[in-house]
């Protein structure tokens, strides 16, 4: 579950990625920028399901306790 929401933020971000591309074409830092925050909405939905996963069976162990 994990490495599929990995991959489909890569897959959504290389998506919108050349979109964005041709729409600031004439500006590569902005480019980068939003490069930058795509990768790191990734990261962050990737940890969030890595924490979501986690506290799971957690919360499974602690109720038999």
């Amino acid at each position: 579950a994990i490495v599929g929401s990995l991959l489909g933020a890569l897959g959504a971000y290389l998506l919108i990625e050349p979109v964005m591309g041709i729409g600031f074409a004439g500006d590569p830092l902005l480019v980068g920028a939003i490069s930058a925050l795509g990768i790191l909405l990734s990261a962050a939905v990737g940890l969030f399901v890595l924490r979501r996963a986690l506290s799971v069976p957690a919360a499974a162990i602690l109720r038999q306790a």
